[in-house]
């Protein structure tokens, strides 16, 4: 019925494909342009593989990306995009025939929906940077009204990310922000950068961070800046953009965290580009542990819950961007941080939960085997029967405490090795 192939990248998996209630029409979202849009297929409801379904029209168009189909009915297609954007996500609506797209959601920030059967009424989940998540009821092309709202920030003086930009090597945009100390010396704040870094994740967006932008809140009053940029590779700002790292794993991605870092320290001379630490989870664990055995810029790093070979993870999402690893030996064996353990630089901290089902333990056996073979030091906490989120009260505590002293000593205690 269709074929949809990206031979310079991958194909995206995503559950936004619908079939009309006339049910011999479907919506496809397709890339091919170089952003996510929405494409309307016809096709013989009767015997529907008896031929190619047929092209009506792309529904929409622009320079951004359609990120959800939330409702469709019998004139108009709810979708949520970061149309003006890439930081921002808002709802929208576009007729079948491709006319009348406009934004429905107010006010500027992270929105998501939820529409109702009749496609006239839908609930809207709301944050910002520093407006915790809200409820609304709405009607479309009509007011809305407020059904629930976290509990008020308002008392902890919550300071909001300096959103910025800067460029990689190509000239491309790469989007940063910073927390800063109000009052420092020039060369006095120690700098930690937050990663992810990879296809499945956008860390630079105005959204709620929950709790691991509070605890970053928490690293500001202690008197750390914290760092964080989308580098090359990462998702929902167009194919090129993400498809840059096609078949290899780590070495652009590092290339533009550093080039970002490059750029911001003469920005804010009260920087200390002599204390820079670096942490994640899951991906970003994985872009910790390349950054600290591919660069000696780091003089801590804390890595949640690691993939440290590309070949334990699952393959719907690994052999999409890197290929098969018959095909791709090379790109494997370069991105496995287990082949080069004896590159670690920086006073390293190793977490991971017995339990992870999504990355699994064996993937930080594998790399402590690889650096006690190495003869190389390093810190190490296992949470037993926890999985890939470390759930609960009492780990995520201890765990935020950990690292937190994990920084404090590499980067303010001058006596620390």
């Amino acid at each position: 019925m269709l074929t949809e192939s990206s031979p310079d990248s991958w194909v995206d998996v995503n559950d936004v494909f619908r079939i009309l209630k006339s049910g011999d029409r479907f919506l496809w979202p397709s890339w091919r342009d170089g952003h996510t849009h929405l494409y309307l297929y016809s096709f013989d409801k009767q015997n529907p593989l008896g031929a190619d379904a047929k092209l009506e029209r792309q529904l929409e168009k622009g320079d951004y990306e359609v990120l959800s189909v939330e409702a469709v009915d019998e004139n108009a297609v709810y979708l949520t995009a970061n149309q003006g954007d890439y930081r921002k996500k808002g709802v929208f609506s576009v007729k079948l025939d491709g006319s009348d797209f406009h934004l429905l959601s107010q006010p500027e920030g992270w929105h998501s929906a939820s529409f109702a059967d009749d496609g006239k009424h839908w609930l809207d989940r709301y944050s910002a940077a520093t407006a915790p998540p809200q409820w609304s009821l709405c009607s479309v092309g009509g007011p809305c009204s407020k059904v629930w709202e976290s509990r008020s920030v308002a008392d902890y003086g919550l300071v909001a990310p300096k959103f910025l930009d800067f460029k990689a090597e190509d000239g491309t945009t790469l989007y940063g922000q910073l927390l800063l100390p109000a009052e420092a010396s020039a060369g006095k704040v120690p700098v930690v950068m937050y990663v992810y870094g990879g296809p499945a994740g956008q860390l630079v967006v105005d959204q709620w961070g929950g709790t691991t932008a509070l605890f970053h809140q928490f690293l500001l009053r202690k008197g750390f800046a914290v760092f964080t940029v989308d580098n090359r590779g990462t998702p929902n700002r167009g194919r090129a953009f993400s498809a840059a790292i096609r078949h290899q794993y780590g070495a652009i991605e590092l290339k533009d965290q550093l080039a970002a870092l490059n750029q911001l320290l003469p920005q804010y001379p009260q920087l200390d580009k002599e204390r820079v630490a670096i942490w994640g989870w899951s991906g970003g664990g994985s872009m910790t542990l390349y950054a600290m055995t591919h660069s000696d810029v780091f003089k801590a790093g804390v890595a949640v819950a690691p993939v440290t070979d590309q070949r334990n993870y699952d393959t719907i999402y690994t052999e999409r961007y890197m290929g098969l690893p018959k095909d791709n030996a090379k790109g494997y064996d370069d991105g496995a941080m287990t082949k080069t353990a004896a590159q670690l630089h920086g006073a390293l901290l190793l977490v991971h939960g017995t339990s992870d089902d999504n990355v699994h333990f064996q993937n930080s056996i594998q790399m402590i085997d690889a650096l006690v073979k190495a003869d190389k030091p390093f810190r190490l906490m296992i949470y037993p029967n926890k999985t890939h989120g470390i759930a609960g009260k009492a780990a995520q505590t201890h765990l935020f405490q950990l690292i937190e002293e994990h920084f404090e000593g590499k980067l303010k205690d001058t006596s620390s090795p």
